[in-house]
């Protein structure tokens, strides 16, 4: 029997809801702990302090536990990012024309690029448009 998983788009990002949800009660959890242990340590050990400074510096260790707990959780859980990718045809006049492009200029420029650059318009299949002109 195959395992079915709910997934749900947050933030611009696909997630599992179990994922989510976990991540959602153990924020709230760790950091509502943060903010009532800071509140009673600092009561306790420093009297003399203003509520007011002290229920300032409870709601800030809450913040920070909860930040502190995103980046864990964040760790743990990636996202589940969906991509098609599908069989296209390049026009390539098309491109040229769509950018604009002086195929003689690009071609001194790719001459002086650095070979990182050249590797990464192989890979997109661009440097062969460039390349004609070289010659």
């Amino acid at each position: 029997m195959e395992k079915k998983t709910e997934f749900v788009s947050f933030w611009g990002d696909t997630v599992d809801c179990k994922e989510l949800f976990i991540g959602i009660i153990s924020s709230v959890f760790v950091s509502y702990a943060a903010f009532y242990g800071g509140k009673v340590y600092l009561s306790t050990h420093f009297a003399s302090m203003g509520k007011n400074l002290i229920a300032g510096y409870s709601l800030f260790l809450g913040l920070v536990a909860a930040v502190v707990v995103a980046v864990i959780i964040a760790r743990f859980f990636k996202p589940k990012r969906i991509f098609h990718e599908d069989e296209c045809h390049f026009d390539q006049e098309k491109f040229i024309q769509e950018y604009d492009l002086d195929l003689e200029q690009e071609a001194l420029h790719l001459k002086n690029s650095a070979p990182e650059i050249i590797e990464e318009l192989k890979q997109l299949g661009l440097y062969s448009i460039f390349a004609e002109k070289e010659k």
